[in-house]
């Protein structure tokens, strides 16, 4: 059959022939990778396997974020910082506190201390605006309240997207700030604005419920 393995005249099969075709191929495929590979190659790819699931992907944090407007900054809080917005209809000045405290507003029997983070950071204040709003900021429970020209949609962002803020080192309530998005909005800790005593009328009472010294 000249090296064929069917006659194509006859149709007849030259199982010698099949036998000798496989076995060069096998041949061939064994020079190329060799048992002694094979399993090496099965060993690495074992290996690597486990190892991966034994480093899972760190999930990236990702921030709920309140975004609002305060003069010509776009700040953000944290959602589960901001308890509610509330239209500013009113508040009662406190003299010869500081400058940024506004005063303090009742927020349904409850006596809030209102202040102006412009004024907190250092910057220049535009004053209030007809469309002020503020937003009530808390932990557990209700503790201050900071205006806002307006406030925008909730919004997500990974914590990987912000980067420090250098205009902020070494300023006034520069530990307050988490970070800056890429558009310059920024996004402040709450955490540390919860912990900031220049925040709290009186400083900010401690665990056990007594004013902090």
């Amino acid at each position: 059959m000249s090296g064929r393995a069917i006659d194509l005249e006859t149709g007849e099969i030259d199982w010698d022939e099949v036998r000798s075709q496989v076995a060069k191929a096998f041949d061939r495929s064994s020079g190329e990778s060799s048992p002694e590979r094979a399993r090496e190659v099965l060993v690495e790819r074992a290996r690597r396997l486990a190892l991966a699931a034994e480093r899972p992907e760190a999930a990236v944090e990702a921030l709920e974020l309140l975004p609002f407007r305060l003069g010509r900054e776009h700040y953000a809080i944290e959602t589960r910082y901001a308890r509610e917005v509330v239209r500013l209809t009113g508040f009662t000045a406190a003299p010869g506190t500081e400058d940024f405290l506004l005063g303090v507003a009742n927020l349904r029997g409850e006596i809030v201390p209102i202040f102006d983070l412009m004024l907190f950071f250092g910057f220049t204040s535009q004053g209030l605006m007809d469309r002020s709003r503020v937003i009530v900021v808390g932990a557990a429970e209700v503790e201050f309240g900071i205006i806002a020209d307006s406030v925008q949609a909730v919004t997500r962002l990974p914590a990987d997207a912000l980067v420090a803020d250098a205009a902020f080192e070494g300023e006034r309530g520069g530990e307050c700030i988490r970070g800056v998005t890429r558009d310059a909005m920024i996004v402040l800790d709450g955490a540390a604005l919860l912990k900031d005593r220049r925040l709290f009328i009186g400083g900010k009472p401690d665990a056990a419920g007594e004013a902090a010294t």
